[in-house]
């Protein structure tokens, strides 16, 4: 053994120490946020992403920030968004963004969870897929049976499923050219959603009922979208939370009496 071996062996039971001895019992005391755990599974959107420049909104602004703000106490609003995420698709020219394993991922790590609210879709319009929205909304289906299924609660019982259908992309506002031509066609995602949640027996929100995507890129949302958006989402959880916790069984989607 060289004395490189020796170096890289020695280091890693110092970090074992660290980690046994002194981190471990640390975290054992240190508070920890309690209430019902909501993740918010997305794209760019979730992540927050600021139309045209791509930076990023803060917290508060962001819809999942603004969920947790209209929910309040008892409520820990967990975020997974990510750039390009697209359902069940691989992007060649954007690696990682397959949202299947990293929904599986966010399960596993965050679990247990008593929501799941779904938002995606967008990203699976591109042109270079080719997909209609019956497709897009199979793969949305497919995620969703993916939550259903999931049990890794401490009473063995799934997550509640929310599926958010995103407004409609203005294709022609997409300088990148990725989503032109898709507007019709983005349409009739929010109609496809709806069968799909049906079919699941979750909930289901029809965000282009409230929000618009933003006239400056035609993907990505404004702050007052975002923060109209996390208003009206709380209250369909609120509304999912009755009867402690049973599902609801009128839809939340916003054009329905």
């Amino acid at each position: 053994m060289n004395i490189r071996s020796v170096s890289i062996a020695a280091l890693r039971y110092m970090m074992l120490g660290w980690d046994e001895c002194i981190m471990k019992p640390f975290v054992r005391t240190w508070p920890k946020r309690a209430g019902k755990k909501i993740l918010c599974f997305g794209d760019s959107n979730t992540w927050g992403s600021i139309p045209v420049t791509g930076l990023r909104y803060p917290f508060r602004v962001r819809w999942p920030g603004a969920l947790q703000a209209a929910l309040g106490q008892g409520f820990v609003i967990i975020e997974e968004g990510r750039n390009g995420r697209t359902t069940v698709l691989d992007d060649l020219n954007q690696r990682g963004c397959n949202g299947k394993p990293a929904l599986k991922q966010a399960l596993h790590v965050h679990h247990p969870l008593v929501l799941v609210i779904l938002l995606l879709g967008t990203n699976d319009l591109k042109n270079s897929f080719d997909r209609d929205a019956e497709a897009i909304a199979q793969g949305v289906q497919e995620l969703g049976q993916i939550v259903l299924s999931n049990e890794q609660s401490s009473r063995g019982i799934a997550p509640m499923l929310l599926l958010v259908a995103p407004p409609m992309v203005r294709g022609e506002a997409h300088r990148s050219g990725l989503f032109r031509g898709v507007d019709v066609k983005s349409s009739f995602l929010a109609e496809q959603y709806r069968v799909v949640a049906d079919r699941l027996g979750c909930e289901f929100f029809d965000a282009g009922a409230i929000i618009q995507s933003s006239r400056e890129d035609g993907v990505h949302w404004d702050k007052e979208a975002h923060e109209m958006l996390g208003r009206e989402l709380a209250q369909c959880v609120k509304d999912m939370f009755v009867s402690k916790g049973l599902y609801v069984k009128k839809s939340c989607a916003t054009d329905e009496p």
